[in-house]
């Protein structure tokens, strides 16, 4: 893929969209959590997890996670470009 071409540009929008739908989804999850939980205790802890959620703690933990399979070979073969803006 070329660095600044259409196709690495649409695979980085379209990751910027599915984190923030992952980041959405995993807050609903946890809040769905905190009020099935009859313990102040628990529910304090979802909520301060809750508000630790972002797209970049999604992004960074789905990057170390695809580093670490690449590492140990179990991913299919996947774009690669060079750049400094990672």
């Amino acid at each position: 893929l070329k660095k600044r071409g259409f196709d690495k540009i649409s695979i980085g929008a379209a990751t910027v969209v599915a984190v923030e739908d992952l980041v959405q989804k995993v807050k609903e999850k946890l809040g769905s959590m905190a009020v099935m939980d009859d313990s102040a205790i628990n529910r304090s802890k979802l909520d301060k997890l809750s508000e630790d959620v972002s797209a970049v703690t999604i992004d960074w933990y789905l990057w170390q996670q695809g580093e670490k399979l690449d590492r140990q070979n179990l991913l299919e073969p996947h774009h690669r470009v060079r750049t400094t803006y990672y």
